[in-house]
């Protein structure tokens, strides 16, 4: 069995900020916590339930785009799409004692999905989104600024 494949897909929310690291020889880490949805049976009827999965991204000094990516353009309530490793889940317990575990992926791409309006400014960096708020509106255009000659088709 040494020679099988390890490879997940998960598309989900994440859960908070991702949280960046840069290490002294300029090698690069995000970890992100990814919320993917499911649905559970109980009873008689269904009810939502959310896997958390931990993600790590790690870059060589040579390779840090993704990681910068990552740090510019994702926030909290971002859709990713995250392709990685399975790595051992973490084991813990909750407030009241209850054993609780987090699946794990190492190694891992993420791919961007679609801004949806509750990750508001998540898919446009966050500088670009500040100079935004603080810039003055532009003035409507008119019918009078458009020719016909302009249109490409």
């Amino acid at each position: 069995m040494s020679q099988s494949l390890n490879s997940v897909n998960f598309t989900g929310y994440l859960g908070g900020d991702p949280r960046c690291h840069t290490f002294d020889d300029g090698s690069r880490v995000a970890n992100l916590s990814l919320a993917v949805a499911r649905q559970k049976k109980q009873g008689d009827s269904w009810v939502d339930d959310t896997v958390w999965v931990d993600v790590k991204v790690s870059a060589r000094p040579e390779y840090t785009g993704a990681i910068n990516a990552i740090e510019q353009y994702l926030a909290k309530g971002s859709f990713v799409c995250v392709t990685g490793r399975l790595a051992q889940p973490r084991e813990w317990a909750d407030r009241d004692g209850n054993a609780r575990f987090t699946i794990v992926v190492d190694h891992a791409d993420v791919s961007f999905g679609p801004r949806t309006d509750d990750a508001g400014e998540s898919s446009q960096p966050r500088q670009a989104a500040q100079q935004q708020a603080s810039a003055p509106a532009a003035a409507p255009l008119s019918g009078e600024d458009f020719d016909d000659a302009d249109i490409p088709f």
